[in-house]
């Protein structure tokens, strides 16, 4: 029986872990911990832009309940979502009229038709595929930060679940930077994303791309 680790924090694991129950030995090791900035800091961050966003670009669920505040300031923003996972956050934040990105990756929103100035929310130290495309098309373009991913210091026993795990499912590329030293050359690794899977593709050679639960199903199964 293949033994998978799922890699999110508790419980963003639940809705994999359900579909997979049964048919594998599922382990769960969360690679790293999100530290939520305080409303009130987001607030002063939305309240100091200088002009109104028209757009509003969603990296990650963790930034859903900061986005309904800042939907909230400008309404006539449109929202775009990376992936359905964030746009599922949203909608159970009640943002509704989300837009999801073309692709799995903040790249693929860079070239879709935006009006500017356009923000982004979501972590302190955000991948710069992004920022770069908005720049290259003559974009405005501010970041707001509202949360922090911190990477988990691996105990023995946290190595040794990876090292012998057949399946290992990475959410983020900080979650593969605390993972890869410790992943078997043959351990598949399931990328839950583009940019994810570009960053683990750099030095790993099983990757396979999946984003949602039932996706990940149908790639192991």
């Amino acid at each position: 029986m293949k033994r998978v680790t799922l890699t999110r924090e508790p419980p963003r694991n639940d809705e994999v872990r359900l579909r997979l129950e049964g048919r594998c030995f599922v382990q769960e090791l969360p690679l790293t911990t999100t530290r939520e900035f305080e409303v009130s800091e987001v607030d002063r961050a939305l309240d100091g832009l200088g002009e109104d966003p028209q757009s509003i670009v969603v990296t990650s669920a963790r930034a859903a309940m900061f986005v309904t505040r800042a939907h909230q300031r400008f309404p006539r923003a449109l929202v775009v979502a990376v992936g359905p996972a964030t746009l599922r956050a949203l909608e159970l934040q009640g943002v509704s009229d989300a837009r999801l990105s073309p692709a799995l990756s903040a790249t693929s929103i860079a070239s879709m038709d935006l009006a500017a100035p356009v923000l982004s929310l979501g972590a302190l130290h955000p991948r710069p595929e992004l920022a770069n495309g908005l720049a290259a098309r003559g974009l405005a373009h501010t970041h707001v930060a509202v949360y922090e991913t911190v990477p988990r210091v691996l105990t023995s026993t946290d190595q040794e679940l990876l090292a012998t795990s057949d399946v290992v499912v990475i959410g983020a590329p900080s979650a593969w930077a605390v993972a890869s030293p410790h992943i078997r050359p043959e351990t598949v690794v399931v990328a839950q994303g583009t940019t994810t899977a570009e960053v683990v593709r750099a030095n790993h050679p099983a990757v396979v791309m999946a984003a949602t639960p039932e996706e990940i199903e149908q790639v192991l199964f």
